[in-house]
Parts: structure tokens; sequence; C-alpha cells
């Protein structure tokens, strides 16, 4: 229902369109002002922990200082994100889906080149949803609609039973 969330749709996919596979964005609806059919549960507790003060609100990389509105100089927040906190591993992704069974499996490898424990997320993204947006006439298209989240919290799930990466070895996860 916020009349803003299509300023901030616009800048994250022109972002998308100058950086192509630098981002992944979420949009976790919640139920504002109206109840919102594309909200679950979950958002409002990741509203909660960020301390969003309004919508629409963006977070990178679930650090709370790193958050932005639609106003926000995105490319600059996140040059200065990927200074502060370069890269420490790689990760490869195998989904699967059984139509048929209406199940996902997502096999994850990570490879980390530091001693860290990691922790991760699974998050199933819907696009394409034609429904209402406050501020726009007729149906208005969303895209990267957070529908579920592996998680519970917005610490997310440990891997390596929470012991730290062996630099250069892959550790395998399989989430159902």
């Amino acid at each position: 229902g916020c009349t803003n969330c299509p300023s901030m749709s616009r800048l994250i996919k022109t972002y998308q369109q100058e950086h192509p596979g630098e981002i992944i964005p979420l949009a976790f609806h919640t139920n504002y002002e109206i109840p919102d059919p594309m909200a679950i549960a979950v958002s409002d507790t990741y509203h909660s922990y960020f301390k969003l003060s309004g919508y629409p609100n963006g977070v990178l990389n679930f650090r709370s200082h790193s958050s932005f509105g639609a106003a926000s100089n995105l490319e600059a927040m996140i040059l200065e994100e990927k200074t502060d906190y370069p890269s420490t591993c790689g990760v490869a992704l195998d989904t699967y889906y059984d139509s048929e069974a209406r199940k996902a499996e997502v096999v994850m490898k990570v490879t980390s080149s530091t001693p860290s424990k990691y922790k991760y997320h699974i998050y199933l993204v819907e696009d394409g949803i034609e429904y209402m947006q406050a501020g726009v006439t007729g149906q208005y298209v969303h895209d990267n609609v957070v529908r579920y989240a592996s998680a519970p919290d917005v610490k997310g799930t440990n891997m390596n039973d929470q012991k730290p990466f062996v630099p250069g070895a892959e550790v395998q996860t399989l989430k159902r």
C-alpha cells in the first residue's frame, strides 16, 4: 500500500540493469495500513529487527547500519559495503523442483578463503504478481516478492555444525 514502493522498485531495477548479477533484491511485504496478501509472518520480524522506520526501506547484507530508502544513492552504498566487507566465500546453488510433489530441494556449496563461521538463508521469491498498488492506476506488477523464508528469524541457519570453515574446503548443505 505504500505509494513510494514503485520508486524504490525502479531504483533497484535500474541498479540491476547497470550492474547485472551484483544484488539479489528481496521484497518483504507487510500488512501496513491494509492487509497485503503477499505478506508473510517473518516480514514483521525483519522490520522489527532492523528497526525500520517506514516504507519502503532496504538493508544491504543484513547489516542494520546499511539501511536505505528510495532516495538513497544505492550505488555509493553498495560500493562502500563491498569495500568494508569484501567477499570471503564462494557460493554455488543447485535447485530442483518436483512439480508433482510440489517440493523443492536446494543444494548449497560454499568454499571460504577465511576460517569463518557462516549462516545461510534460502528464500522463495516470485516475480510478476499483478496486484493493486497505492499511487498506481490499474494493476501493478510486483517483483522480488518473498513468499517463503527457510529460517524463522533474521539470523539464518548455521552451516558446518557452527565450526569455522577450513580455507579452500567445500562445505555442502541440503535444504528441502
